[in-house]
């Protein structure tokens, strides 16, 4: 690895790191015909069924700060793909993944495993424990007001 000659370097390997692990993410995303805002609303509504809480539009409008459009569509192609389906609960709408969907994202979090085993491979657990440490303060530092 090389020495970072300044503090700049640091972020410029923070962008290299991110942009590797979002462009892996999107080509595994490929797989399943989904874009990555896509799965992560999927998995997003499997994960809160999961917990028995009803899923609405406002909820991924929320957890994700997005327009009600932009849910819309997103909720739209993702019905087409079979991959959560919209039943009627009083007034709501009510968001729940189809088994298709639950297969999706059980290969989800196992391709997730995979890249964090392959993220951390040869960090011992003291390492790792410090490396959450920095990225924790890192994101602190730029949470500040």
């Amino acid at each position: 690895m090389q020495n970072l000659t300044n503090e700049s370097d640091i972020l410029l390997e923070i962008k290299k790191l991110n942009k590797i692990l979002k462009t892996d993410f999107d080509k595994r995303m490929e797989t399943y015909a989904l874009t990555s805002q896509q799965a992560r609303v999927l998995q997003f509504i499997a994960k809160e069924c999961s917990l028995q809480k009803e899923v609405h539009q406002n909820d991924v409008e929320k957890r994700f700060d997005l327009s009600k459009s932009t849910v819309s569509g997103i909720i739209e192609r993702l019905e087409k793909k079979n991959v959560i389906k919209k039943s009627i609960s009083g007034f709501y709408c009510v968001l729940s993944p189809t088994n298709k969907g639950l297969d999706i994202v059980e290969n989800i979090h196992k391709n997730r495993d995979n890249v964090i085993s392959k993220l951390l491979k040869g960090f011992s657990n003291d390492k790792k424990i410090e490396i959450k440490d920095i990225i924790s303060q890192l994101i602190n530092n730029m949470e500040e007001d």
